[in-house]
């Protein structure tokens, strides 16, 4: 399938599961590119030069908050990339660059950045945590059997 007929049929099925008020088209273009996204060689050096010139890019996309530029340039980045990226902003920002993106984002595209920025930085925990979450504690059957 192209990557056209992908999004458009992505888009189409959003739409029809939420309304298309309620998902912005900033959440649906992540997502298509997302599911575009190249498969990167995660254990090839970082060039640090290129994250200092995406460091510059992000922040121009922050402060002119284009949502859309953020979103093309973290997906089209490998996750150790991504990683230094948001050390370099720290570095220099003092603040973690999934924390501004929280502030200038809303909803579902929030939502889907930070879980993005948050597996870049720390899958084996990303994951920790969604499995914490994702247990029920009132469910006692698995600690307590009845014999």
């Amino acid at each position: 399938l192209s990557s056209d007929v992908c999004s458009s049929s992505l888009s189409s099925g959003i739409n029809a599961e939420y309304g298309e008020d309620e998902v912005s088209s900033s959440f649906q273009e992540l997502l298509v590119e997302i599911i575009k996204r190249p498969k990167f060689d995660e254990k090839a050096e970082v060039d640090e030069e290129g994250v200092k010139a995406d460091y510059n890019d992000m922040i121009e996309f922050i402060d002119a908050r284009r949502i859309v530029d953020i979103v093309y340039l973290l997906t089209s980045r490998s996750l150790s990339h991504i990683s230094m990226l948001q050390e370099e902003y720290y570095q220099e920002q003092g603040v973690e660059l999934y924390t501004v993106l929280e502030s200038i984002t809303d909803h579902h595209i929030k939502d889907g950045l930070v879980s993005f920025m948050s597996v870049a930085s720390d899958y084996p925990r990303y994951c920790a945590y969604k499995l914490h979450n994702s247990m029920d504690v009132s469910d006692t059957s698995l600690t307590n059997p009845q014999s």
